[in-house]
């Protein structure tokens, strides 16, 4: 006969440890799942950066052609105003403008030049990308969604676990229930176990007759002496 008490515990105990055993087999998919997203993440990352890249060259070409168009304009009307000047000092200046307006045509001239030998160079490098990209994924696909479905049917299998532990919970006593979670914790999801030939079945201390008899009669807690963990007697094992 054993406490009521006594086989809820035992019977929560191997709930406890069914969900700690699931996350043991379990533990490697959601690291390497994270690892295989974060290789194609990478990839996704590197081809924008490069597609980012020409598409700040073609807002930089349009302003450069813009400003072309404002230079030469603005050129054609100084030195229309040229022959119009009246003075030395103006001519001078009008010149200096003159000049500056060339200068700023000459550096928009070579700012054109590099990014027309800069861009197909970057178009070649995002099409490589690209496929680099589409390499990876497909490269990747079967074994994500295999890591996928073990992790849904993970999240199912835990969420059954879960609901049984709940319930099993209700049946022991909220008074001992704290204690129990820390003999879970510090003795890796033992919290109750059978005297096995004369000794407890968690540290291996010898148990008194006394504490024996107790626990063949089943009528109350027992706690080894040692190890804190709660002691049954099991008519299964051989004293």
């Amino acid at each position: 006969m054993k406490d009521p008490r006594i086989v809820a515990l035992i019977e929560l105990q191997s709930v406890i440890n069914e969900k700690n055993e699931l996350y043991r087999t379990h533990e490697a998919v959601p690291e390497r799942l994270e690892e295989l997203k974060s290789k194609i993440q990478e990839a996704e990352d590197k081809l924008k950066a490069a597609e980012l890249e020409i598409e700040g060259m073609g807002s930089t070409e349009t302003k450069v052609k813009k400003e072309k168009k404002q230079v030469e304009e603005r050129l054609s009307e100084i030195q229309t105003k040229l022959n119009l000047v009246k003075t030395t000092r103006e001519y001078e200046n009008r010149q200096k403008e003159i000049k500056a307006q060339k200068d700023r045509l000459i550096e928009i001239e070579k700012m054109t030049s590099e990014s027309e030998t800069k861009k197909p160079e970057l178009e070649k490098h995002v099409e490589a990308l690209r496929k680099e990209t589409e390499d990876v994924k497909s490269h990747l696909a079967e074994e994500i969604a295999d890591l996928e479905k073990q992790q849904s049917a993970f999240d199912k299998q835990l969420e059954e676990i879960e609901v049984r532990e709940r319930e099993k919970r209700q049946d022991v006593p909220s008074s001992i229930l704290e204690r129990v979670d820390k003999l879970v914790l510090l003795r890796q999801g033992v919290a109750v176990v059978p005297i096995n030939d004369g000794s407890c079945g968690g540290c291996g201390i010898h148990v008194s007759p006394q504490t024996i008899q107790v626990a063949k009669r089943g009528l109350d807690l027992i706690q080894c002496d040692r190890c804190s963990t709660y002691l049954y007697w099991d008519d299964d094992l051989v004293e």
